[in-house]
């Protein structure tokens, strides 16, 4: 029986938006994917200068964003993980909950260009496959291929890029809603998140 392929996709979600959604859907196609479990994470020790907006809004807006997407799961792991929060103390949690699982990392290629700065980045690199994708538009002549693959890495090609960013759908929601799902909008709209 094939292993069950899963991939933990970690990042502030704050707020989710359509490019994270894209992401996921573009590695689960492509991969086969059986699970992408979002996990929003507590204060990152890169993002020092960025308080997140709390806890329990940025979960109820992920479970609002991926209701209906049968292969998506929302983890509050991280949130509730001993402090600091480290990945791979994620990724070992992750491994002895699905102790059969082949295990995947997702990650923008910012996040890849800085991994030697990770808590123990050989041990990560060692426990799962690193999904990578663009941050910005890539030249199609870069690469006809779908999918680029080395020792640790899967690299998502430029349909899975979407510009959008967190940041400036906060400093600007109200123009935001064609880049959130439609119920995330509304519940940040009616809890006052980012006016």
């Amino acid at each position: 029986m094939a292993k069950q392929k899963i991939a933990l996709f970690g990042g502030s979600f704050d707020p989710v938006h359509q490019g994270h959604l894209a992401v996921a859907t573009c590695a689960q196609q492509a991969l086969n994917l059986d699970q992408i479990i979002f996990i929003p994470c507590a204060q990152s020790p890169h993002k020092l200068e960025h308080s997140y907006t709390p806890d329990k809004h940025r979960i109820a807006m992920l479970e609002l964003a991926t209701q209906n997407i049968s292969w998506a799961q929302v983890s509050d792991y991280e949130i509730t993980a001993p402090k600091p929060s480290y990945s791979i103390n994620t990724i070992e949690y992750f491994q002895s909950s699905y102790p059969q699982a082949q295990l995947y990392w997702i990650m923008g290629m910012d996040q890849w260009d800085n991994i030697e700065a990770w808590y123990n980045y050989e041990r990560i690199l060692d426990s799962v496959t690193i999904i990578i994708y663009p941050r910005e538009k890539i030249n199609k002549n870069d690469s006809d291929h779908h999918l680029l693959m080395d020792a640790h890495c899967i690299y998502l090609d430029q349909a899975s890029y979407l510009p959008i960013s967190s940041t400036l759908i906060r400093k600007d929601f109200s123009s935001s809603k064609a880049l959130l799902n439609a119920q995330v909008f509304d519940y940040a709209l009616t809890h006052q998140l980012y006016l």
